[in-house]
């Protein structure tokens, strides 16, 4: 239930929405800012949900990052608010490094 209410989670403006679909756009190979947008989502529906805390400010953090994708979407600590959304260099070892990460990656089959 908690990643359905966290995937209709706004940006803060569509100033901040544009800022970051054109910082991201290359790593998370969306065409335009709507697919951004639902690619923010689809992460937050599809992901691995963890808490971290945010290295320089020490703020509580959620993040959702999907395997399959390599892709992250980060939200502020209570779920309200999509703060960003990309695929870090490293996947994984990104999120396993974060302050205090939950991550947990999920066991594969064998």
């Amino acid at each position: 239930m908690t990643a359905e209410r966290e995937a209709m989670a706004q940006w803060a403006d569509a100033d901040e929405l544009t800022d970051h679909y054109q910082a991201h756009r290359w790593d998370t190979n969306c065409a335009t800012i709507p697919e951004y947008d639902a690619s923010a989502r689809a992460t937050i529906r599809n992901g691995i949900r963890f808490t971290y805390d945010e290295k320089d400010s020490g703020r509580p953090r959620v993040g959702y990052y999907d395997p399959e994708t390599g892709l992250l979407t980060v939200l502020r600590g209570d779920g309200s608010r999509i703060l960003t959304h990309f695929a870090p260099d490293d996947g994984e070892d990104y999120v396993l490094r974060q302050p205090n990460s939950t991550y947990r990656p999920r066991q594969r089959d064998t």
